[in-house]
């Protein structure tokens, strides 16, 4: 198997990897979203009208969702250069 071939797998990969990370992503930011907008009940708490979150879950998947988009972007990127290397081979 040839050099560029490999790259090729590679680059594929990685694209791959990061299309199955950015559905996830996508999803906990959609919710992420959600839950900034529900309004408060009477206790401080998030109510959406039959169930009651805890305030202050919202900040976590806040967190969660940059992390999976840094991932996203981050295997995207090194999928693009690898792509770039095995053009250029």
């Amino acid at each position: 198997m040839a050099r560029s071939s490999k790259l090729w797998v590679g680059a594929l990969a990685l694209g791959l990897l990061a299309f199955a990370f950015a559905i996830p992503a996508l999803l906990v930011t959609l919710y992420t979203i959600a839950r900034f907008q529900m309004p408060y009940n009477e206790q401080g708490n998030y109510f959406d009208g039959i169930v009651v979150y805890h305030a202050g879950s919202e900040f976590f998947y806040l967190l969660l969702s940059i992390v999976l988009w840094a991932i996203v972007i981050a295997t995207g990127v090194f999928a693009f250069r690898i792509h770039r290397r095995a053009r250029a081979a």
